[in-house]
């Protein structure tokens, strides 16, 4: 029996981060909490209704309506929740977030992103030793912050059939859409293709990165190579010579995106029936020279505009704009807030937000190539 002295808040807490398989951070607190990994969630609320000094009533239903009112009980499920959803969130793979961007905002306020350009070139300076102030051009993209959540209850039936699946289950599958929305977000973003603001498509043939009739082969993946390389700034005249880094494609062109970019060699057949195969040069070229990110997405017929054929080269971050995800400051995870439920339920609820945006930047650093 473990004396009522050492029990605590946070003792409980571990003892139920435990039992659902979660371990504290704090080993010593995980050691103290291990007597309490087996209690139901009954004897935890009897327990905190007399931490929060309150006598336990009789009764199972009573107990659980006196412990949900107190300020331990609630605490220690919206702990496990937290802890599963962050779970979720962290274990979730993501593929934008390979080659995208991402800041914070303050607020829900239009935020902008400006960038200068057109004078990064050094002037002869003249006998007078006078300097030319730069003139740089301003390019700007608005977007705003939105928010999306969800509701989720720990019911009456739940604490008496001593069920964590609400705050486990529920809330780490949660974690997982959250990290999902901002992929949902990217490839829909890229694959609407709306304006930028020179009013012109994200991709397009004025923007020299729209390339057609661009079946993914390596002759073609060089001149997507190129195109990128070739972008000017701002002023239309300063080369930027962009590196592409990453090679995003729909599943059904997995096969040949890793081909290109992980074999030695390519083997070309001659058009000849009889012909035999030949090896040109004496490597692959593109060996090494990107990642290849595979997005299901792409080819999803669930999202306008998808392709299985079409695919894209991205720059990384550090080189140039291309898209970016913003969160609200010092928030780039969902959060998890108890509320109350309303008179008719019984339990205790939980809402969950996420304070996301999504907005191409700059066009520079992207190629799409349709087949």
């Amino acid at each position: 029996m473990v004396a009522s002295a050492t029990i605590t808040r946070e003792v409980l807490s571990a003892g139920l981060l435990l039992r659902a398989g979660i371990e504290p951070l704090d080993k010593k607190l995980a050691e103290r909490g291990k007597p309490f990994a087996s209690w139901s969630l009954v004897d935890l609320a009897r327990e905190c209704c007399r931490l929060d000094g309150f006598a336990p009533p009789r009764g199972t239903d009573e107990i659980l309506r006196r412990a949900l009112t107190t300020v331990s009980l609630p605490g220690l499920f919206s702990t496990l929740a937290n802890h599963s959803l962050m779970k979720g969130f962290q274990e979730s793979p993501s593929t934008s977030l390979v080659w995208c961007d991402e800041t914070e905002e303050p607020d829900f306020k239009t935020a902008r992103q400006t960038r200068l350009g057109g004078a990064n070139d050094l002037e002869p300076v003249n006998d007078a030793g006078e300097v030319e102030h730069a003139k740089p051009t301003e390019w700007s993209e608005t977007y705003q912050l939105a928010t999306y959540g969800r509701m989720l209850s720990l019911t009456r039936v739940d604490l008496i059939n001593d069920s964590l699946r609400a705050l486990t289950k529920t809330p780490r599958s949660m974690g997982f859409a959250a990290r999902r929305l901002i992929d949902n977000l990217v490839y829909t973003h890229l694959l609407q293709n709306g304006n930028l603001n020179d009013s012109v498509a994200l991709f397009h043939s004025s923007h020299s990165n729209l390339l057609t009739s661009a079946a993914l082969a390596s002759d073609k993946l060089g001149e997507a190579k190129a195109a990128m390389r070739k972008q000017t700034d701002l002023d239309g005249k300063t080369t930027l010579n962009i590196e592409p880094q990453f090679l995003i494609v729909p599943p059904e062109l997995e096969q040949t995106a890793l081909e290109l970019i992980k074999s030695s060699s390519i083997v070309i057949a001659k058009s000849g029936t009889t012909d035999a195969e030949t090896i040109r040069g004496s490597a692959n070229v593109h060996q090494g020279s990107l990642v290849v990110i595979v997005e299901p997405r792409l080819s999803n017929s669930n999202y306008t505009s998808c392709s299985a054929t079409s695919w894209y080269l991205a720059c990384a971050p550090a080189q140039g704009d291309t898209v970016v995800v913003a969160y609200l400051k010092g928030q780039r995870q969902p959060t998890l807030v108890q509320v109350p439920l309303a008179a008719n339920q019984m339990g205790v609820g939980f809402r969950i937000h996420f304070d996301v945006a999504v907005k191409a930047l700059d066009f520079r650093g992207l190629v799409k190539n349709t087949a």
